[in-house]
Order: C-alpha cells, then sequence, then structure tokens
C-alpha cells in the first residue's frame, strides 16, 4: 500500500541503524526507541490546552465514553463489548493480558476501560502530557499458526513478561 501511495515523507523510527527498507521508499530515518522519540513528539506537538478544539473534544471524548459505559451497563446478558470492559477492568500492572484473535483485539481496543489515573510511573514526558495511562502488557496473535501456533506465542509471553498472564 505505502509503495502505491508513495507518501511524501516515510518515517521510520527504528532503535537501530540497520538499513530494513525492502521497497526502498523511507525518506527519513531516525534512531531512537520509540519511547524516546513519542517523549519528544509529545514535547514538540502538545496541543493548547486552552484551546476551543481541545476542550470540545475532551467533552466529546467524555460524553461517547459514558454513552459506552452505559450501553454496556444496559445489557443483562454477557456481550463482547461487555466481556471487553470487564477483563480491562480487573487487569492491574502487576498482570499482563494475552489476547489470541483479532475481534478480540478489535473488542479490547474499542470498549477496553480508559483509565483516568497513572497508577504506575512510566515516564516523566508521559506525566508532565497529563495523558492518562495504565502500564500494561498487551500481546496478541493473528496469524495463520493455528491454535498450536497460538498457544505457543502465549506460553512464551506468559515465560517471557515473568507476570501473570490473562488469556
Amino acid at each position: 500500500m505505502l509503495e502505491k501511495c508513495s507518501p511524501c515523507s516515510y518515517i521510520m523510527v527504528d532503535s537501530h541503524q540497520c538499513r530494513h527498507d525492502p521497497s526502498h521508499i523511507v525518506t527519513h530515518r531516525i534512531e531512537s526507541t520509540v519511547v524516546e522519540f513519542a517523549s519528544c513528539l509529545l514535547k514538540a506537538t502538545s496541543p493548547n490546552k486552552n484551546s476551543k478544539w481541545s476542550s470540545f473534544l475532551q467533552i466529546l471524548n467524555m460524553m461517547v465514553a459514558w454513552e459506552i459505559s452505559f450501553q454496556i451497563s444496559t445489557h443483562y446478558s454477557l456481550t463482547e463489548p461487555q466481556a471487553a470492559r470487564t477483563i480491562s477492568e480487573v487487569l492491574s500492572s502487576k498482570s499482563a493480558l494475552f489476547v489470541g484473535n483479532s475481534m478480540a483485539i478489535r473488542d479490547l481496543d474499542m470498549y477496553g476501560h480508559n483509565w483516568s489515573e497513572c497508577i504506575h510511573s512510566f515516564s516523566a514526558s508521559m506525566l508532565d502530557s497529563e495523558l492518562p495511562f495504565h502500564w500494561l502488557r498487551v500481546a496478541g496473535n493473528r496469524g495463520a499458526s493455528g491454535i498450536d501456533g497460538l498457544l505457543s506465542t502465549a506460553v512464551g509471553f506468559a515465560v517471557g513478561c515473568n507476570k501473570q498472564v490473562s488469556s
């Protein structure tokens, strides 16, 4: 898709200097970790906290979150959005989550609880940004390797993160 679109700027952020551009379309290369890059980007592009658009979007976001919460809580049968919300609410920063297919990944992304306060100190830049976050390790597998590959990935993730893993 990127080859067909021919973007004016195609920026690659990677923590090493080795080349990884099989299509030869990268226009800018930044050697940095993702966390360092995001921190610099947040400092350079933080929106004006007093702008009318910022306030309007925050209020709109809050209204949508309330409506989603209301819709999820009014169903008396188990639904995918309700399961995603419940799972995201009961996990703590001491646990990890392995998600095994694409629909569950989309449900957790769309309906997972949006934490309102930080409970784990990650970096000064994240704290300064006033963005709500909850440090939780999450992994998934959408590959075509079947149940064996899915289980192998989940076990590897559990061993690698050395935490209680929910799946």
